[in-house]
């Protein structure tokens, strides 16, 4: 099968790039969480050094900023299409690794107590989170009327099929929506906020869990209070 336009014939390909996003034939979204912990680390391990070098230590609320607008602004681009996937663990151990090199600790320090410590939701609800909200302003937001982008969500919905509708699928189940349909996003209020908060105990409950077994926790378990 092959495709002309003035007289050019165009090519088949399995994955095209496409503003920064590799997009490939059944929207697996693989190659683009794939790409992004590499150039995470590239950014952090960029400016982190330099920053030692310039500045020494490094404050938290510094290294807050420097991290959203350096190291985050670069691997969270595209999180509005690739933040249902699930296979993040690349991108989560990059937030993971710029932890322990503000607190100077080594990899065996557990995840759990470092993203407490911080107040850091993990990366991978951030990017739920992103693109749960990208998706509720495409079907709700008076800017979309009419766009090409709201007609191609629309029926996608309407027929329930494909690998990333099953993954955005599986990502309004994480979050308790699964009953939602297109009407009921239309009048949902402060849907920033919901997820969030929603991601927040999500995460709450996963550091409970690792907490029973791990001992190390036993503190952080103390001060968080989350087994109240």
């Amino acid at each position: 099968m092959w495709y002309v336009i003035d007289n050019v014939e165009i090519p088949v390909v399995s994955q095209y790039k496409y503003l920064g996003c590799a997009i490939d034939e059944y929207l697996k979204l693989n190659d683009m969480t794939e790409e992004k912990p590499m150039a995470g680390k590239k950014a952090l391990g960029a400016w982190f050094s330099r920053c030692r070098v310039e500045l020494g230590d490094i404050g938290v609320g510094t290294f807050r900023k420097l991290m959203t607008s350096l190291v985050e602004s670069t691997m969270f681009y595209g999180a509005e299409i690739w933040g249902c996937n699930r296979n993040m663990e690349g991108v989560e151990q990059t937030q993971l690794r710029a932890l322990r090199m503000i607190f100077g600790v080594g990899t065996l320090h557990p995840k759990a107590f470092l993203l407490a410590e911080m107040g850091d939701l993990p990366v991978r609800w951030r990017a739920k989170v992103w693109c749960m909200l990208f998706w509720v302003r495409v079907l709700s937001s008076d800017a979309y009327d009419g766009r090409l982008i709201r007609r191609v969500a629309t029926e996608a919905f309407k027929f329930g099929r494909g690998s990333w509708l099953r993954k955005i699928s599986m990502c309004c189940k994480e979050f308790g929506w699964q009953e939602i349909n297109m009407k009921d996003v239309r009048h949902l209020s402060n849907t920033e906020e919901m997820l969030e908060s929603i991601a927040w105990r999500k995460t709450r409950e996963e550091w409970g869990r690792e907490m029973e077994v791990k001992p190390k926790l036993t503190m952080l378990k103390r001060i968080t209070n989350l087994d109240e």
